[in-house]
């Protein structure tokens, strides 16, 4: 997270706009939250107390009130009026929802990136789908999760709908998270590789309904999957 203050810093006391100070600072405090969130430094159902962030951050409420606004609006934080603000917890149920609606989003983007993938960002996905099929030949999973989150990464780079884009982002962070923690064990790496070959192939042939269907088909898959993890060991 010093990162993130050295950039602040250098950046606040370059600027002589106050309403620009504001904006940097809440900037910096939904950066550093967010990255304690994703790193488990706040852990799922904590009390994010906001005294204690101002401490932590070294900041005023209002800055630390915006930061933890915007957060909530990407499902990281929830908000309750008798606690306040809370880290979010996913139970079975949201999941199943998260996954659907992924589903349905990955569907339409292999749809429109049929249509046009002419964005320099897609040799990435074609890199992404070679390094997930010689990581699946050398059975080498962690090097095929890589390849599996670049993969998505940067299908997303070449959304042209910002509204899809947005969605995706927001649902993909606790998706990955229970991807990271079940795919080594559990998911089946050499199916999840040819069905990712195939949805790129049929973008590459500019078949937008198969490329639409295969995309589906193999999330409603890892749903399915997924799902009966989270059910069987009661997660």
């Amino acid at each position: 997270m010093t990162e993130y203050k050295i950039v602040y810093y250098n950046v606040y006391m370059n600027s002589n706009n106050t309403e620009n100070k504001k904006i940097l600072r809440a900037s910096l405090a939904y950066e550093m939250l967010k990255t304690a969130i994703e790193k488990r430094q706040f852990q799922p159902g904590q009390q994010l107390v906001e005294v204690e962030l101002c401490e932590w951050l070294d900041m005023s409420r209002t800055p630390i009130r915006e930061a933890l606004s915007r957060l909530r609006a990407e499902g990281l934080v929830e908000y309750y009026p008798a606690r306040g603000y809370v880290v979010s917890t996913f139970s079975y149920e949201k999941f199943k929802q998260i996954y659907e609606a992924i589903e349905a989003l990955e569907g339409m983007l292999a749809y429109l990136l049929a249509i046009d993938h002419s964005n320099p960002e897609f040799d990435g996905v074609r890199e992404a789908v070679i390094a997930m099929e010689r990581a699946a030949i050398e059975k080498n999973w962690d090097a095929w999760l890589v390849a599996d989150t670049k993969y998505h990464t940067q299908m997303y780079n070449c959304c042209s709908n910002e509204y899809i884009l947005r969605e995706l982002e927001i649902l993909s962070k606790p998706s990955q998270q229970v991807r990271i923690m079940i795919t080594r064990t559990y998911i089946d790496k050499e199916q999840s590789t040819k069905e990712h070959r195939a949805v790129y192939d049929a973008i590459v042939e500019g078949d937008r309904e198969k490329a639409r269907t295969l995309a589906q088909k193999h999330y409603n898959r890892v749903r399915r999957d997924v799902l009966e993890f989270l059910r069987t060991y009661n997660i």
